[in-house]
């Protein structure tokens, strides 16, 4: 038993002492590597060092440092396109929620029967547009109509169309700035030519302003066009919307025909037979004016 028990030790300790000399070997490469550097991490270093300058080259702000002084109006004119376009949205969204097409409804069934006070009641209560247009109108039908009409639909086209001609100037200003900077870029690379040939750096350096300067400004007119028409949509159908109501209006606020025509007779029986001693005379006959405009026979 004892002779086992001692070599089961001997081969534990001989097992132990491999298992510490393989350690102690593996820490002594790897002190090496260290030392002498390890081909792979260099690689990795170096593919990290390239990655990031790549990222650094590639980054907006990098570009727009290169598009040269141009660029600091582009961006200014970029933020107020972007400006009027936030405020233009969020105007179109209030209006869209203060659209009542049932109070319309009532205000035109309220000029049907001929209650203009509850039909201008509703529109004041209302902050639709196009109430606002028609009660605006039938408040002051007393002067013109038509007129009030058309007053109250340029003053609502007018709020519909704030900001449209920011966009506008946006959409010109833009390129324009974009091509000073390419001729401001070009200058400059034409006046290294002739000094500093060895220095070709430079000299892209200002074509790369004059390309970079001329992008943007193609950029920023691109994207401000598109909103910019879709503005114009939304002006042209809220003329339309209050062109058609404005219509009805002048439909139902117009007397029936027949009465105008019956009228019309009328005035002309009495320039034709005159008047005397307050009554109607003509060679004997007695003014039936009245009872043709009633419809009945002479």
């Amino acid at each position: 038993m004892n002779k086992k028990l001692c070599g089961k030790r001997i081969l534990f300790v001989f097992i132990l002492v491999l298992a510490l000399s393989g350690w102690c070997r593996a820490g002594e490469q790897s002190n090496e590597a260290a030392a002498w550097g390890d081909p792979d991490a260099g690689e990795q270093s170096a593919f990290a060092e390239k990655f990031k300058v790549v990222i650094e080259e590639d980054s907006l702000v990098h570009i727009f440092k290169k598009g040269g002084p141009i660029m600091w109006p582009l961006l200014m004119v970029s933020i107020i396109a972007m400006g009027a376009v936030f405020e233009r949205s969020i105007f179109l969204i209030a209006e869209q929620g203060k659209r009542n097409p049932k109070a319309v409804e009532k205000f035109f069934e309220a000029v049907r029967q001929g209650d203009a006070e509850r039909a201008m009641q509703i529109s004041k209560e209302s902050k639709f547009f196009v109430l606002r247009t028609l009660g605006y109108a039938l408040e002051h039908k007393e002067n013109s109509l038509a007129s009030a009409l058309m007053f109250a639909q340029k003053q609502e086209i007018k709020r519909f169309r704030a900001g449209i001609s920011i966009l506008d100037t946006v959409i010109t200003l833009a390129p324009l700035l974009g091509l000073l900077g390419t001729v401001t870029g070009m200058m400059g690379s034409f006046s290294l030519i002739g000094g500093e040939l060895s220095a070709p750096g430079a000299i892209t350096g200002g074509i790369a302003e004059a390309l970079i300067a001329t992008a943007f400004g193609l950029g920023i007119a691109i994207t401000s066009l598109v909103p910019f028409n879709l503005l114009n949509m939304q002006v042209e159908k809220a003329r339309l919307e209050i062109e058609s109501a404005a219509t009805q209006l002048e439909l139902l606020m117009q007397p029936p025909a027949s009465t105008v025509v019956m009228e019309d007779k009328y005035n002309q029986l009495k320039l034709k037979f005159g008047k005397g001693n307050g009554k109607g005379v003509w060679r004997g006959v007695p003014d039936t004016s009245a009872r043709v405009l009633n419809g009945q026979q002479l």
